[in-house]
């Protein structure tokens, strides 16, 4: 917390620094700036385990499949298309969702 205070206090007083046109109070300024980014570099990187998020069976299971008859009539035939792009679009929710997943684990 003190360290912040610090850093606050530092940057408003090169930012007054730098409204005044004396050359040395100029000069001061970039100073105070290496000041302000050197005392950041004591920062430590701490790694937290993520728990490990199964993806549910109900994405992984498979996709029924239209059967497809052997003499199969015009109406039959379109009958079968609704089943087969109703499949196709559940599979592409299933994909969007395992995608939505794998990109909750990466953040």
């Amino acid at each position: 917390m003190k360290k912040k205070q610090t850093l606050r206090r530092l940057l408003a007083l090169g930012l007054c620094l730098s409204e005044i046109n004396s050359p040395a109070m100029r000069a001061l300024t970039p100073v105070l700036i290496v000041l302000l980014l050197s005392s950041c570099g004591s920062t430590r990187t701490v790694y937290v385990k993520v728990p490990y998020v199964p993806i549910s069976s109900e994405l992984t299971a498979d996709t029924p499949q239209p059967t497809i008859p052997d003499n199969m009539t015009w109406s039959q035939s379109l009958q079968l298309n609704v089943l087969a792009f109703s499949a196709i679009g559940q599979c592409n929710l299933d994909k969007a969702a395992i995608r939505k997943i794998e990109q909750e684990r990466q953040k």
